[in-house]
């Protein structure tokens, strides 16, 4: 905004010292028209071509202040365009800056969260280990006690069928023997 109104100072200083300038010329001028009155015929062509020269560098600085001022005004068009363009660079530079801040604490929120589904995961996994462990030497434990048993139910299992021939054969003599009675007394 600065620039801008400082550009508009400079043209309206220029804008003010031509018209001055031409103004002090034409004085110039009137003073030479009024001494050309009291000066012969040869002053009087050189006056009128000066007259001339006059009126063309007039013609000519008024065309180079139109120049200058269009290009004033394309200097500031452009000056205005970069300013414009910078601004949105910093505010398209400030959103990606709070976008990327957005970014890197949802991803340290994610790595928080991973961190503790890990370590409760590791936890679970012990657990399950300590369990599995104590279930296998429970297991152990029931397959020695099973086996102990299998093998003192065989044993009494042996015993039983010694004891049950023994039974048979006593049954077999004792059947015997009262056969070997009812024989007798018939």
């Amino acid at each position: 905004m600065g620039r801008k109104s400082k550009f508009l100072k400079e043209r309206s200083i220029l804008e003010k010292q031509e018209p001055e300038e031409l103004q002090q010329k034409v004085l110039q001028m009137d003073s030479l028209l009024q001494q050309e009155k009291e000066l012969p015929s040869g002053l009087q062509q050189k006056l009128c071509s000066f007259q001339e020269e006059m009126i063309k560098e007039r013609t000519l600085f008024e065309g180079e202040l139109k120049q200058a001022l269009y290009e004033l005004d394309k200097l500031q068009q452009k000056e205005e365009q970069a300013e414009n363009l910078l601004k949105q660079l910093e505010e398209e530079a400030e959103s990606r800056a709070a976008e990327l801040k957005r970014l890197e604490e949802k991803l340290k929120r994610k790595e928080a969260k991973l961190g503790e589904s890990n370590a409760a995961h590791t936890q679970a996994t012990l657990l399950l280990q300590e369990k599995h462990n104590s279930t296998v030497q429970n297991l152990e434990a029931v397959t020695a006690q099973f086996e102990r048993y299998k093998a003192s139910t065989a044993s009494e299992l042996e015993d039983l069928k010694v004891l049950n021939e023994s039974l048979k054969e006593k049954l077999a003599k004792a059947e015997q023997s009262a056969e070997d009675v009812r024989d007798i007394g018939n």
